[in-house]
């Protein structure tokens, strides 16, 4: 908890203006969506939940590796620009999307 209590008023203004969230907003984001922290092919998800007393203790230690975070509906808004508006020459030929960089 010593990590969300050091980032400041600033810090998270900075971070709103980029419209992003803070990592405390990400877990609250995933705890009213019912979303766990992701896992691996490993099964490092069974062993959060056998380490962690409760869901929002997981989410609070995974979310606190980095300040920011990108919401879930930004997420949403890059599948959805991607199947509707083809202006900009995202599909190919035959109507697939094609494969863009994260800084397109």
């Amino acid at each position: 908890e010593e990590f969300y209590n050091s980032i400041t008023q600033e810090q998270i203004d900075d971070i709103h203006s980029r419209d992003k969230i803070t990592s405390l907003e990400k877990v609250e984001e995933c705890e009213k969506l019912g979303l766990c922290a992701p896992g691996d092919a490993i099964g490092s998800a069974k062993s959060r939940c056998n380490y962690f007393s409760n869901c929002h203790e997981c989410l609070l230690e995974y979310f606190s590796h980095c300040l920011e975070y990108n919401t879930i509906s930004y997420y949403f808004k890059l599948v959805n620009t991607d199947f509707t508006n083809d202006k900009e020459g995202r599909n190919d030929k035959e109507g697939r999307v094609k494969q863009r960089s994260i800084k397109e």
